[in-house]
């Protein structure tokens, strides 16, 4: 079995001052909750966009988090849904496995 952390997106449709939006968020521990938002991206699909946000949030983790000769985050697996049917969950782990 791997073990990891989970990044839950979730879609945000347009408002009157916004464009449509990704959320991503990563819940570490009790006391460290990650997120981020990615502007949606008509360039590509939808899975794309919530892997996007899901790789931005990453980024920022791997910048907090990661210590020195640590792998950085990837994403080893993913499922669709959410609390909301909005988005998806992704699975990561440093090094892949």
């Amino acid at each position: 079995m791997i073990n990891g952390l989970i990044i839950e997106t979730a879609f945000h449709g347009p408002t009157d001052h916004r464009g449509s939006r990704i959320s991503a968020t990563c819940k570490r521990d009790s006391d460290r909750t990650f997120k981020t938002f990615f502007d949606y991206s008509h360039a590509v699909n939808g899975d794309q966009n919530h892997q996007l946000a899901a790789e931005k949030l990453m980024a920022v983790m791997d910048r907090e988090l990661t210590y020195s000769g640590a792998d950085p985050f990837t994403i080893v697996g993913r499922g669709y849904g959410g609390r909301s049917d909005r988005g998806y969950y992704f699975l990561i782990n440093r090094g892949g496995a």
